[in-house]
């Protein structure tokens, strides 16, 4: 019975139910699924089966239905939450095989449904992480939807003794933002000539010295952190995604112009070095025709088609965010994570596709969640917290028990300055996300 697909039978099949089978079985745990309302085709089949609805059928797994995959619409609701058999669920039922209903969960989550409701947003128009159901629930450290997908698959090899699957590989992929390519250096006499007056006026010495040396010749621009990062990755034998701030100069945005020979060079260095992705300024959000000037920006230093995005201060509206990504060319988006929390916004750890609600349709987008950054670590001195590698490696572990792909988020300026601490912290992350044997990086 290895490898034949898991036939699920529903009285209805309905694009949300599509959607979650789909996600569970073959995004997570790539095996071959099917649907049918066909009770004779169900009853015949000899493989492994779920009943997906209130009656149980003989030799099939079965689950009760929350009734959330037969709506269409939004409806303001929180689902029940409860802790069953010592795991966080959603929808839980009784008199099933399931003791919840794991697809309703899953896409209850992973659509990001309580982000279409109203919320009350932070200073910049996001959604906050202490408006999620996760963080209420304390459960925004784990990958749960991934941790049900394995549940799942351990109930199907109880009832189907021959049922087995190969568990995906685990995978980690760095990513780093470049908002600033450099501090002083090529930003022209104007916005130097105002920062230097801010240090005079804010009695910043050593900021005044270190932009006359740099602008002078005498000093590396801190923020060109570059070779020592692609360094880092050959070391490491990894390579990362870049995600370039390309928008023109304004308070949020403040990277050099992209048509300078000197961010042109970056940006063809880091794309021989990995791949590169646009990361669609403060200002053009909600303007899709914006977006699609720093895409074609890119496009046109690189001479190749850019598909990666990721959004500056990562802000995003479902689902207009994402209609305009894929409008303009995006095949893959890395936003979905917090800034302020380390963790799993959609509770999973797999890039997924991304699921229109007011469509109610499966789009061609991949959405692939990032679990944490390097501002969520930054102390009031701009150093790493004191608990950052134990928080950073429990997060990177648990990605590992579900055979996940971890991402994370750094920024070409974290590395700046004389201290070696973020230099130091970066490494031991790439030690433990690459080599799970390895327990320096947790603290431990």
């Amino acid at each position: 019975m290895e490898n034949r697909p898991v036939l699920i039978y529903a009285d209805a099949v309905t694009p949300r139910l599509k959607y979650a089978v789909r996600l569970l079985l073959e995004t997570v745990l790539r095996i071959p699924s099917g649907i049918t309302a066909d009770r004779e085709e169900f009853a015949r089949y000899e493989g492994p089966k779920i009943s997906y609805g209130k009656e149980k059928f003989a030799q099939a797994f079965h689950i009760i239905p929350s009734g959330l995959l037969s709506e269409t619409g939004l409806r303001n609701f929180l689902p029940v939450a409860d802790v069953v058999e010592g795991m966080p669920v959603l929808f839980p039922a009784k008199d099933a095989d399931g003791c919840f209903d794991v697809f309703s969960a899953a896409f209850y989550l992973v659509t990001r449904y309580e982000e279409y409701l109203a919320f009350h947003p932070d200073q910049h128009g996001r959604f906050p992480a202490t408006e999620s159901m996760l963080y209420r629930q304390g459960w925004l450290g784990r990958p749960l939807v991934n941790e049900w997908a394995l549940w799942l698959a351990s109930k199907l090899a109880s009832v189907f003794p021959d049922f087995s699957f190969n568990e995906p590989p685990y995978q980690c992929i760095p990513t780093i933002d470049v908002d600033s390519a450099f501090a002083y250096c090529h930003k022209g006499f104007f916005r130097n000539l105002g920062g230097a007056v801010r240090d005079v006026f804010l009695n910043r010495k050593p900021g005044l010295s270190e932009r006359i040396a740099c602008l002078t010749g005498k000093k590396e621009d801190p923020f060109y952190t570059f070779e020592w990062i692609h360094q880092i990755h050959s070391r490491f034998r990894i390579s990362a995604r870049w995600f370039f701030l390309l928008g023109r100069y304004g308070r949020y945005d403040k990277n050099i112009s992209p048509v300078h020979p000197a961010m042109q060079k970056i940006l063809q260095d880091c794309a021989a070095n990995g791949s590169v992705g646009i990361h669609p300024s403060y200002h053009s959000f909600g303007s899709e025709q914006k977006m699609r000037r720093e895409k074609e920006l890119a496009e046109s230093v690189l001479r190749q088609s850019v598909t990666m995005s990721r959004q500056h201060f990562l802000r995003m509206r479902f689902p207009e965010t994402f209609r305009n990504l894929i409008r303009i060319g995006i095949r893959e988006d890395y936003s979905l994570g917090y800034s302020t929390h380390p963790g799993f916004r959609a509770g999973i750890t797999t890039p997924f596709l991304f699921y229109d609600l007011l469509r109610e349709e499966t789009t061609g987008l991949m959405l692939y969640p990032f679990a944490f950054m390097d501002r969520t670590f930054y102390g009031p001195d701009g150093k790493v917290t004191e608990k950052a590698a134990e928080i950073a490696g429990n997060i990177i572990q648990s990605v590992q028990r579900v055979k996940g792909t971890l991402i994370f988020i750094f920024h070409n300026e974290t590395f700046a300055g004389p201290g070696k601490e973020w230099r130091d912290f970066y490494q031991k992350i790439l030690a433990l996300a690459i080599n799970p044997s390895n327990d320096q990086a947790s603290g431990t």
